[in-house]
């Protein structure tokens, strides 16, 4: 086959490839859906461009048609997933991480001190309530973040979601959020029902190993995490001591 060969047919494949020069069996039909026009069986397609490669340029202007597959794509719907090893995931459980301190600290306080009054329970429950809906946006998050699965990640909404309610962690989450703070209305106002928020713990320490890998001072994070954990025992220790005075 020459290149002055090919040449010579593309005119005339153009040509014959409008809906007027082409019989009526090789005419382009429509689906039923209207999403997807179609032409012939493309083996046929080929065996006739080849064919009219092949052969001189008399013969390719009765052959030598194409036909072309136009499909319609429908627009792509936007999906929001997260990148588990992306910023945003960082920062955010850092903001769970805080929700989880703010428990952590708070419960112990009011435990000893019975600090929730007529006057500040207002106070404490917007504070307790918004900590939870932070619990709340992190449960539902997870069902927007995807996962890796042999070194590749998973980006399949459904797939993402299956991993997630069979994983430890969705089991965890729904558990922080057992909503025992309808003893109150039994038992009064009992912050140790509260204790139950602690469990987000593990959020807690992923974010800290997260920000422990991540920073140009790790012995200087090291130490002030320990150093928080020493303030938070001597807390808890008072708390505890206080609550059981005479």
């Amino acid at each position: 086959m020459s290149r002055r060969a090919v040449r010579s047919s593309i005119p005339l494949i153009h040509e014959a490839t409008s809906d007027e020069n082409l019989p009526e069996s090789l005419k382009p039909r429509q689906s039923a859906d209207g999403e997807l026009l179609t032409y012939r069986d493309r083996n046929h397609v080929a065996r006739s461009l080849f064919s009219c490669c092949s052969k001189s340029s008399r013969d390719s202007a009765d052959e030598g048609f194409v036909y072309i597959s136009v499909v319609r794509q429908r627009p792509c719907r936007p999906t929001l997933l997260f990148d588990p090893a992306g910023q945003l995931c960082y920062y955010w459980s850092g903001v769970v991480s805080v929700a989880f301190l703010y428990n952590l600290w708070v419960i112990s306080y009011r435990i000893g001190f019975d600090e929730i009054r007529a006057d500040t329970k207002y106070t404490w429950f917007a504070l307790d309530y918004s900590a939870d809906f932070i619990y709340i946006l992190d449960l539902l998050m997870g069902f927007r973040t995807c996962y890796f699965t042999d070194g590749v990640l998973q980006t399949n909404a459904i797939k993402i979601r299956q991993n997630y309610m069979n994983s430890l962690h969705f089991y965890l989450g729904c558990l922080s959020l057992l909503p025992l703070d309808v003893l109150y209305l039994s038992f009064g106002y009992l912050s140790v029902v509260r204790c139950i928020r602690l469990v987000k713990i593990y959020k807690f320490w992923a974010f800290i190993d997260i920000s422990e890998r991540h920073t140009s001072y790790p012995n200087s994070f090291r130490v002030l995490v320990l150093i928080h954990y020493l303030l938070l025992v001597f807390h808890w220790n008072a708390c505890i001591l206080y609550s059981y005075r005479d």
